[in-house]
């Protein structure tokens, strides 16, 4: 668990392994009012594009100026599915 004040600046959620070459890619952060934090990243067994592995996610929790940070498991649907749909009043075609 990381735990981080708002006001203290950077911190890092996705650490680099300099020895197996384990590297993340692409981060995002979504904000949920009014206490939920999402942190996405791609991992990747090598800085190279085709290597990626999974995407993985750290959940947060704002209490305050104070953010706790956990790792999270993400699962594969089955069958494979899209997660993301269009609007029903967005066509398609």
């Amino acid at each position: 668990m990381i735990k981080a004040s708002m006001s203290s600046g950077k911190v890092t959620l996705f650490h680099q392994d300099r020895q197996s070459g384990v590297t993340y890619r692409i981060p995002a952060l979504l904000y949920i009012p009014p206490e939920t934090l999402l942190a996405f990243a791609e991992k990747r067994s090598s800085a190279r594009d085709e290597d990626a592995e999974y995407l993985v996610l750290r959940r947060g929790r704002k209490t305050g100026t104070l953010v706790e940070v956990i790792p999270c498991a993400l699962f594969p649907c089955r069958p494979p599915s899209l997660a993301a749909r269009s609007p029903p009043e967005v066509s398609q075609h």
